[in-house]
């Protein structure tokens, strides 16, 4: 009878250390659950000083307000954005030592640039290591599986604003523009559009202030029209200035990057402006769009200044990588993540976003002609 019962008995033990090995694993896994998940890392490389430090404050601005957002609605199934910028200085040596450290140091899996010198340098080094790649406010980057550009095309914005010379039937214009890698774009839509059209072209580097010579030998010539192509702010305040004393804003003008709608650039020029019928290329927020208009305040609340339009980009661009990695079977997959940002249709702070096959961004932008009234569209059919 004892030999009866202890065989019948044997898988006590087993069953006991079945029971103590499950509490240990749910325990184990219980106390996982409550750890804070793993952050996403991105990585951001702008010049935060030097001469393009005022561009590079927008665009960590833009990021930093997309990410506090997502982060506060609890980031991506608990996981959170963690963001490590770098400052480059607008230098390309800089950029690359930058971008190399974000990848082999800090392991990040997303990196966001902007400036087409330095992301001309550095988008290659992030296709070589599978990272993907979105560089904001930049002209050509070349293209890769990993590598996304949002802005609207430069050449495009030339070439509207060469139908639009061709529309005023005007036959020679005056150009002053700044030596800068994305001018020659800019111009060369000009010309493709612009019917029947003479040119005189003058230069000037930026940080430049005096601008009399080459606006000096423009005048001389007696174009029907100006075309400035300068950075808004100091180069762009300072033309608009030497252009009434010079009174050459009996010419039409014709604007590229000067961003005259921004309201530091055209209030104090308004009677100028008006008196020259200048037509801007617009490429920053649109009134109308609610979006653009919530962002503005926004931005407003959160920075006390009114917004310059670059800091949309990267908010946007945040968003629609966010929603890219929700959407994607693999949160960590570049090649996944980019697959879904192919297919993104986001209408966000600088408009409707999407991007084509070879990850250029369909952003349109629009002309603008300042009347009496303020700014108007300006419709160039």
């Amino acid at each position: 009878m004892e030999n009866e019962q202890k065989s019948t008995n044997w898988w006590l033990p087993i069953l006991i250390i079945v029971i103590l090995a499950g509490i240990i694993v749910g325990w184990s896994y219980y106390q996982k659950s409550k750890q804070p998940k793993e952050n996403i890392k991105i990585g951001a490389v702008y010049p935060l000083t030097g001469n393009f430090a005022t561009y590079g404050t927008e665009y960590k601005r833009g990021l930093e307000m997309a990410i506090e957002e997502i982060n506060n609605n609890g980031g991506i199934n608990g996981q959170k954005f963690e963001i490590i910028f770098e400052d480059d200085a607008g230098d390309v040596t800089k950029s690359v030592t930058a971008i190399n450290k974000l990848i082999d140091v800090d392991k990040v899996k997303y990196l966001f640039t902007a400036f087409s010198s330095t992301s001309l340098a550095t988008a290659p080094i992030a296709e070589k290591n599978n990272i993907l790649y979105i560089s904001a406010t930049v002209s050509k980057i070349g293209n890769g599986k990993t590598i996304f550009r949002d802005y609207w095309d430069i050449e495009d914005q030339g070439a509207a604003i060469g139908k639009a010379i061709t529309k005023e039937k005007v036959k020679s214009v005056g150009i002053l523009a700044m030596n800068y890698g994305d001018t020659e774009y800019f111009l060369n839509g000009v010309k493709k559009t612009a019917s029947g059209v003479s040119f005189v072209e003058e230069r000037f580097n930026f940080g430049d202030i005096d601008f009399k010579t080459q606006l000096t030998k423009i005048k001389n010539q007696n174009p029907d029209a100006i075309i400035i192509y300068a950075f808004p702010g100091a180069e762009a305040t300072k033309i608009t200035q030497q252009i009434q004393e010079l009174k050459l804003d009996n010419k039409r003008l014709f604007a590229g990057a000067t961003t005259y709608g921004l309201p530091f650039m055209y209030q104090p020029f308004s009677e100028t402006l008006s008196e020259m019928k200048a037509i801007d290329s617009w490429y920053s927020l649109d009134v109308n769009n609610p979006k653009s208009k919530e962002f503005s305040e926004k931005y407003k609340n959160k920075y006390g200044q009114d917004l310059v339009g670059d800091a949309a980009y990267p908010y946007d661009d945040v968003y629609a990588l966010y929603s890219a990695i929700k959407d994607s079977s693999n949160n960590f997959s570049a090649i996944d993540v980019a697959s879904n940002l192919r297919k993104i249709n986001y209408n966000g702070a600088a408009g409707p976003l999407s991007f084509d096959e070879m990850g250029n961004s369909k952003r349109s932008s629009y002309l603008q002609i300042y009347t009496s009234n303020g700014w108007q569209k300006y419709n160039i059919e």
